[in-house]
């Protein structure tokens, strides 16, 4: 009788772990893909990092067509207080 007890109870909770793991499975709801995301890069690089980030930034935009990524170049001694001042 304990046997057919114990067996039952693992039965169900082998039942309740499964559907907690098939219910994160659930298909999510689409991500409308036609809202463009706009990102915006401060930095105080010039020169070849400017180029190379440049390239990176247009290689990125070829796969992601939904996303603008825009940049702020600031002078390097006043990017920090820029910072300070905008998380304020």
């Amino acid at each position: 009788m304990k046997r057919k007890i114990v067996l039952i109870v693992s039965i169900m909770l082998m039942f309740v772990m499964l559907s907690v793991v098939f219910a994160g499975c659930a298909p999510k709801e689409p991500v409308e893909k036609e809202q463009p995301i706009t990102i915006t890069i401060w930095h105080a690089w010039s020169g070849a990092e400017l180029d190379v980030l440049d390239g990176a930034i247009l290689k990125y935009g070829e796969s992601h067509p939904n996303v603008i990524i825009e940049q702020l170049q600031v002078p390097f001694d006043q990017l920090k207080n820029k910072f300070q001042t905008n998380a304020a």
